[in-house]
Order: C-alpha cells, then sequence, then structure tokens
C-alpha cells in the first residue's frame, strides 16, 4: 500500500473555500510585521505578478494566488516511527531499561505513563520526575541508564539518505513530539543537526502536534509559508492540524517502511529526488 497524500489542493472546489478561511492562519503572527513591513507594490507589475514572486502578497487575494503556485521548498521529516526504525521514542526507552533491568515492561510503561504527556509539552524532564519513577517500578534505577536507552534508538538508514538526497534541492527539517533530554542527546549522538534544519521539539515549544502552534513555529524558522512545505509522519492524528494550516502531508507506514513508495508519493508532489 502506497503512503497516502494529503494536499490541501487536490479537490479544488471543495478547498478553495477552506482556503480562505486558512490564509488568514497561514501568516503566522510572529512574521506579520515583518511581511507589512516588506510588501511594497510596484505599480508597474499587476498583483499577479506580484504574488507570483511568492514574497511580496497583497492581502487574502494575492495569498490564495500564492498557494496555487508555490513550489516546495522544505520538507519535514517526523523523527521517531520515520527517521527511526520504532514506532515510538517510549517504545525505544521502555525496552531498553526493561532489558537493562530485567522489571517488566508493562510496570515500566505504567511508572512513566502519568508524566508522559509533561515530558512532550516541556513541564518536566526525566531528571525531575525519575525518583518517582523508580517508586512507581519498586526498584532504583541509576539514572545514567537513560543515556544509553536513548543511544539505542535505531536510525533508518533509507530515510536518513533520502532526507540527504533531498537536502540537494530543499531544506530538510524534523517536527517530532518529543521530550527535551532525549533530543539533546540523540542530536549529539546521531549528528542530527549537520542534517537538518530546523529541528522542532514539542518540548521547547511547549505545543504537541495536536495544536498549531509546533507547525507554525516550524514553518516561521524555516522561513516558509505552510503551503510551500511537506509533513511526513506514521500517524494519521499528526496529520490533520498541519494539513489544515495548509501544509502537504504524507502519511509513512511504519510497519512496511516502503521507502521507495514514499519517494513517489514525494515526486507526485512535484518533489525533485536526486540530480533530475
Amino acid at each position: 500500500m502506497a503512503p497516502r497524500l494529503e494536499c490541501p489542493l487536490v479537490k479544488k472546489a471543495i478547498c478553495r473555500g477552506a482556503v480562505m478561511v486558512e490564509a488568514r492562519d497561514i501568516i503566522s503572527r510572529d512574521r506579520l510585521a515583518r511581511r507589512r513591513n516588506s510588501d511594497v507594490k510596484d505599480p508597474s507589475r499587476d498583483d499577479g505578478q506580484r504574488c507570483g514572486e511568492g514574497r511580496h502578497r497583497t492581502g487574502l487575494a494575492c495569498s490564495l494566488y500564492s498557494m496555487e503556485n508555490r513550489v516546495i521548498r522544505t520538507i519535514f521529516f517526523d523523527y521517531d516511527g520515520v527517521l527511526t526504525t520504532d514506532k515510538s521514542g517510549s517504545q525505544t526507552t521502555f525496552r531498553y531499561l526493561s532489558e537493562a533491568s530485567g522489571i517488566a515492561l508493562s510496570t515500566i510503561s505504567a511508572a512513566f505513563s502519568p508524566y508522559s504527556g509533561d515530558l512532550f509539552t516541556g513541564k518536566v524532564s526525566h531528571a525531575k520526575i525519575w525518583h518517582k519513577v523508580c517508586e512507581a517500578m519498586g526498584k532504583a534505577l541509576d539514572i545514567d541508564l537513560l543515556a544509553a536507552a536513548f543511544e539505542s534508538t535505531p536510525r533508518n538508514h533509507g530515510m536518513f539518505s533520502l532526507a540527504q538526497t533531498l537536502r540537494a534541492n530543499y531544506s530538510v527539517g524534523i517536527i517530532t513530539d518529543n521530550n527535551k533530554d532525549r533530543m539533546d542527546h540523540l542530536r549529539k549522538h546521531q549528528a542530527l543537526d549537520a542534517l537538518f534544519s530546523p529541528i522542532v521539539v514539542s518540548a521547547e515549544v511547549g505545543s504537541s502536534k495536536h495544536g498549531q502552534d509546533i507547525f507554525l513555529h516550524a514553518t516561521s524558522r524555516a522561513d516558509v509559508a505552510p503551503v510551500e512545505s511537506i509533513f511526513i509522519d506514521n500517524s494519521e492524528a499528526n496529520l490533520v492540524v498541519a494539513r489544515a494550516l495548509g501544509m502537504h502531508t504524507v502519511f509513512h507506514d511504519d510497519e512496511k517502511n516502503d521507502i521507495d513508495a514514499l519517494t513517489r508519493a514525494l515526486e507526485s508532489l512535484g518533489v525533485r529526488v536526486g540530480c533530475h
């Protein structure tokens, strides 16, 4: 089964009405002032010409024109389940801790469960909850085990290769629901910053993929409009808000991990893979 494409302009008769609503949201708060200052009209050009440049938009009509004529500039990858071969970071971490300690996987999962949401939104760190987690597991573990657990994260080598290839023509970034200490460690251990920019982590933004802030932050950091970007994720639920904001979205089935199918899906959205 090929990855499912979700392009906001596929059904234009339906999307035009939605686009008129979403266009107002696409211009995020932290870029609005800058765009207004740079929006200098040249009377020698009509609105279509100005919009066609993609940088000097004049109101909603111009935003609609641009949305239909933009090219993809940035491709965002989810981390766990896309750039890794484990479905989630919790799966990786809990498996390692269980194997290292002999504690049942279900016990470890239950011990962390009350804190998962706060870890993802940056309200707590592993260091702050470690004592309580150990109490719930019934065994005191050295917190240094976490670093080893993070390093056990299995890279999806085919996906990293695809990202490296795409980087010849596009910027490639990461949008991930993750805790900060894990991603800080993995950025160094896997040299993620050498390939991906920006790397946007929910714990740093204070917003998960179920809200719009993480996506607006990512597109602002990349200096692109949502419609100029693609987001790849292994969860359909994580694509809903991104799609509503105007981003092109692609579902990646992590169980099949069909990189060739994903490549074809990207090409169908106009992405040039490689030098061709």
